[in-house]
């Protein structure tokens, strides 16, 4: 668990036990004593160090709250696939081509991805054509091969069988690739053309399962930005309700419920004006509408291969957060976080998705605190570093208490 490795580092710091103590005292939502301030801080900053928390309880009391308790047993299996796919000479193979922006060899695909591999490699090449690249600035198809490669290490396949490896090698693809590749005869797919890229790009039978691990609502409001943009309109609520009652007019063949969905979302609810709407709408549709999505799925097929493939994504991605924004970070972490609970809801006893769940929950909660206790044992601005640490505090609360 890479978490527990960037604590070893913090202890090694000056003052770290001192600030895990001050981590648990505003856990606890109580002020940390003078005296502990003073040691950390000095006499001089003490005191007003501690007007700082206490302005921050002042203004962000919440009673009821209880603290989330270490899993100090939880497993650390994703993490190990992830490891032991280095030592796997065929997928370093994969790996290093797309790393190179190289069209992986078929023969080498087809070690893990078998009667999909030319599917697998078709969106492969788009990625690599198209030149998608992560916020480290590599392929974005290294995503991709890394949920697949850990999802297959993980033997979610059955003996023989390579459909949930192809699953989570295809799961970003259709939200990634709609709106820019082109048939071919060069036009673009897009919305109005779901349907035939879909059956261009993936196999009929893995279609329903690929769909489900798609964020259609971000797919569907980016057209709705780029229709607004160029017709240079103004992106509000309104202009972008009246895109989706055309989308709607138009009746595009499976993506349908998906833009009634997230029309209502915009009929009904309050934005705050203050802050960004596209990012506080896809927000509210990631977390109250896709993931519960997937898990609604898995609960009615009472298979839960789609919500641990999802989780493996959402790890993937927590894996590589040091090249995000610290919002960013946050983001990654909530989203880690709500996974986990709605895992928890199911109340299954399918011992790999606890297991999952568990090491999730676990890695974020380690994380969220490693970000808290940088920003304690910083030696220099340490009034502003106390500042932010205390608004990052409240954004990870999904995190800190259950």
């Amino acid at each position: 668990m890479r978490p527990k490795y960037e604590r070893e580092a913090l202890r090694h710091y000056n003052n770290f036990y001192n600030a895990m103590e001050i981590l648990e005292y505003v856990k606890n939502r109580s002020i940390p004593p003078i005296g502990l301030l003073t040691r950390v801080y000095g006499q001089s900053k003490a005191g007003l160090i501690k007007e700082i928390f206490e302005n921050y309880f002042d203004i962000n009391f919440k009673p009821g709250l209880k603290v989330r308790e270490h899993d100090y047993t939880a497993p650390d299996e994703v993490f190990f696939a992830r490891t032991n796919l280095e030592d796997d000479e065929y997928y370093q193979k994969i790996h290093s081509s797309i790393l190179y922006n190289i069209v992986p060899d078929l023969d080498d695909l087809r070690k893990f991805y078998g009667p999909y591999s030319e599917s697998v490699k078709q969106i492969f090449e788009q990625y690599i054509f198209l030149q998608l690249k992560r916020k480290c600035n590599i392929s974005s198809a290294s995503h991709l091969n890394r949920v697949g490669g850990v999802a297959i290490e993980l033997n979610f396949n059955l003996a023989g069988c390579f459909e949930y490896g192809a699953i989570a090698a295809m799961h970003d693809a259709i939200e990634d690739l709609l709106p820019l590749v082109r048939d071919s005869r060069k036009r673009k797919y897009d919305i109005e053309n779901y349907k035939n890229f879909l059956d261009d790009y993936i196999p009929f039978v893995l279609q329903p399962f690929v769909k489900t691990l798609t964020n259609h609502y971000d797919l569907i409001l980016g057209y709705a930005i780029r229709y607004l943009k160029d017709k240079d309109r103004f992106i509000n609520v309104s202009n972008i309700l009246e895109v989706f009652e055309m989308l709607m007019l138009k009746k595009p063949e499976e993506i349908g419920e998906y833009i009634e969905e997230l029309y209502l979302v915009l009929l009904n609810d309050d934005f705050d004006e203050e802050l960004d709407l596209v990012d506080q709408i896809k927000w509210k549709c990631y977390k109250d509408l896709y993931l519960k999505g997937i898990a609604k799925k898995s609960i009615k097929d009472t298979n839960y291969r789609l919500f641990e493939i999802k989780g493996i994504d959402l790890a993937d991605n927590f894996h590589g957060k040091d090249s995000l924004s610290i919002d960013g970070k946050i983001r990654s972490l909530n989203k880690n976080i709500i996974w986990g609970k709605l895992g928890y809801g199911f109340q299954s006893t399918w011992t790999p998705l606890n297991n999952h769940i568990r090491e999730s929950i676990e890695e974020v909660y380690i994380s969220a605190e490693n970000i808290i206790l940088r920003d304690l044992i910083e030696p220099q601005s340490r009034l502003d570093f106390i500042t932010a640490t205390l608004i990052k505090f409240s954004l990870l609360e999904e995190v800190f208490y259950t």
